[in-house]
């Protein structure tokens, strides 16, 4: 259903409902004129221009769904936000096949490819969100044993330990302020902060890379062929916390103490700063 009014008044968006396939959810573009992804059971629909199209006009792309999942359940469905034709779509059917898949051309002939890498197989997804800043590499997954989370757009999971390992039936993240807040079944709501991954860039000549992926016991810093001149750099963890710090030039780092999960390594100067995420295993 569609309102145009505030919600004063209702109609209906599709016609899709028949043979027993009900939508169960919907993934929104941030047009002024959006695309609508419909998904559920047995259900993949797009609707273009959702806030003027009449029913009947959705788009059926269930034929685009890999056949391995087809019948499985869509659970969320999470539109890029400046590419009305990528989103993910996770399933929580129980089933030894990937749960999230990121599908590219969604507007055209949709292409899916699996980004559930090492997620523990038979691993129900609920719900997924990514950093507004960094949808192709920082990704969360709300599964029946706890929350997940990826720093390398779903090459490598891991299990958020600060999180109780119960049901989340989902995860959202608030672009304005990157607040991300965890809804759980019987443990409440949980809140943390993703720090800025966008700001004051540093040089490009003083670009560095992050390896091992995941780390376990040393971080090391790849400057390529000229290291910035570094006034101070800090590990954040998810929340925002700083887990570690220095003021020298820094190669390595020992990131044995932390737990597994998603960090942020932010590297300062007096030329600009910059912040990149990697995975602690």
């Amino acid at each position: 259903w569609r309102t145009t009014d505030s919600g004063d008044n209702w109609a209906p968006l599709t016609n899709v409902v028949s043979g027993g396939r009900s939508p169960y959810i919907s993934g929104v573009s941030q047009n002024v004129n959006p695309t609508v992804y419909i998904g559920g059971d047995e259900v993949f629909y797009r609707v273009d221009n959702a806030a003027t199209a009449s029913p009947g006009s959705e788009v059926d792309l269930g034929n685009s769904v890999p056949a391995a999942v087809s019948s499985h359940f869509i659970s969320s469905m999470q539109v890029y936000p400046a590419d009305s034709s990528t989103l993910y779509i996770t399933f929580s059917t129980t089933s030894s096949q990937p749960r999230i898949w990121r599908v590219t051309d969604g507007t055209s002939s949709p292409v899916w490819t699996s980004v559930s890498g090492d997620l523990p197989a038979g691993l129900p997804v609920n719900w997924m969100a990514f950093h507004p800043q960094a949808p192709d590499s920082l990704l969360l997954a709300a599964t029946d044993f706890g929350l997940y989370s990826s720093s390398n757009g779903g090459l490598n999971w891991v299990r958020e330990t600060d999180i109780p390992n119960v049901p989340v039936f989902q995860v959202m993240v608030r672009p304005s302020d990157l607040k991300v807040y965890v809804f759980t079944h019987g443990r409440g709501v949980w809140t943390a902060k993703m720090p800025l991954i966008v700001g004051r860039e540093a040089p490009v000549e003083a670009q560095f890379t992050l390896y091992p992926v995941p780390a376990t016991t040393h971080l090391r810093v790849d400057w390529g062929h000229k290291m910035l001149e570094t006034s101070a750099w800090s590990v954040l963890n998810i929340q925002g916390q700083r887990m570690l710090s220095g003021s020298s030039e820094v190669t390595e780092i020992d990131v044995s103490s932390l737990k597994s999960g998603v960090y942020f390594l932010r590297i300062t100067s007096s030329t600009g700063s910059q912040t990149k995420s990697f995975l602690k295993q």
